[in-house]
């Protein structure tokens, strides 16, 4: 009904109730560096001095971010039964991309959504359409759990899609043939293909404090999996991987009448580069493969943000957010292997009704190589979102 499902429509001769939802957004984005992308900010795809990869900085327009998503709700006698579908314009060419498709039914959940390691709850408002780039930013298709457990808590446990993502070692020089770790049965470039077989297990709690505060803990084990592609019939390579995430969103009720908070996420593990915003975007940071072909190494990794947001009056906010990833490279990777990135950003956000809003913001961002070399550049870009 209404007061349950607010906005919904109840489908004739059924208990059931549907909604439509989304919202069209207009993107303005100018990039004032060389970037590999030029509707988003990547952090990771910064050229580092000496590189002449990216494209030259360049003006955007584009509406491709709009949502369009369905949803069905009803109560039956042994429990909610809830389905979900959203999908927006960014895919190539403007064409339809699934964000969101699935369903629930009581304490169960199944379909392509948020990971159980994403904390919905702890994240800030923005502009950008990629995202912090030390946050975790990910959906994909799982079985989940969430049995309820008390009024303040919420306990999920999921098995989801598994995706490994293992950097390519290219032998050209790397090492020397004079190194006895040097294989030359294994070609001058090896690629690798990710292999799935084990679901990863993900689990979180939430614990919350008067309707106000909360902290979340979630820890997520997944097996590393990968294969030479140019050479099939290698054997199949694997590692664990493991990671935790603590998150979190807090009132800071000292300044903008109690309205303005603070959120935060620190990540850790190794072979979780998927789970990471930035290094998912970019590729081959849940492991890499030894250069005498003996097998890979799964590929440590620290991020993390935090964020506040700061509300001027009742129509007019800001938010200022720092991220940053370090992955700790191994000795036999490259000189322009990925090490770090950080970010910074800042905006405003005007909403002259519930359902508009204007907004401003402004980023910068650095990424920085295992021999040292880095690269900076910055970004301004301004939207509108009409909410329906």
């Amino acid at each position: 009904g209404e007061k349950t499902f607010p906005g919904s429509l109840r489908v004739p001769g059924t208990n059931a109730a549907m909604k439509i939802g989304g919202f069209v957004k207009g993107t303005f984005v100018k990039s004032f560096d060389p970037l590999a992308t030029t509707d988003r900010f990547i952090v990771g795809s910064i050229p580092v001095a000496g590189s002449e990869t990216g494209v030259e900085e360049e003006t955007s327009l584009t509406a491709n971010q709009s949502r369009l998503n369905l949803e069905m709700r009803e109560t039956t006698g042994v429990g909610d039964l809830r389905a979900f579908v959203e999908a927006d314009f960014a895919s190539s060419g403007d064409t339809f991309r699934l964000r969101h498709a699935y369903g629930q039914y009581g304490s169960i959940l199944t379909g392509k959504t948020w990971s159980t390691f994403y904390d919905p709850l702890a994240g800030p408002e923005e502009i950008d359409f990629e995202g912090i780039n030390g946050r975790t930013i990910l959906r994909q298709t799982q079985i989940r759990w969430f049995p309820r457990i008390g009024r303040d808590w919420n306990l999920q446990v999921s098995f989801e899609d598994p995706t490994s993502k293992v950097s390519e070692i290219d032998l050209t020089g790397n090492p020397d043939e004079d190194d006895p770790s040097f294989n030359p049965d294994y070609g001058e470039e090896i690629f690798s293909n990710g292999v799935s077989d084990l679901p990863d297990l993900v689990a979180s709690i939430r614990r919350t404090w008067f309707k106000r505060w909360h902290l979340k803990t979630a820890f997520v084990a997944r097996q590393v999996r990968a294969q030479y592609s140019q050479s099939p019939d290698l054997p199949t390579e694997d590692e664990l991987g493991w990671g935790f995430s603590t998150s979190g969103a807090f009132k800071a009720g000292w300044f903008g009448e109690g309205r303005d908070n603070v959120k935060f996420q620190f990540i850790f593990g190794e072979g979780i580069g998927r789970y990471v915003n930035d290094p998912n975007s970019i590729g081959g940071q849940d492991g890499v493969f030894k250069p005498d072909g003996s097998g890979i190494k799964t590929l440590p990794i620290v991020a993390g943000f935090a964020a506040y947001q700061h509300w001027w009056n009742d129509t007019l906010r800001s938010n200022f957010i720092f991220s940053g990833v370090r992955i700790d490279n191994h000795e036999f990777q490259p000189g322009d292997a990925y090490e770090r990135t950080i970010r910074a950003s800042t905006n405003l956000f005007w909403s002259p009704t519930p359902r508009v809003d204007v907004a401003a913001e402004f980023i910068w961002g650095e990424r920085t190589n295992k021999n040292g070399d880095s690269g900076d550049a910055s970004q301004i870009q301004f939207a509108t979102t009409y909410r329906f």
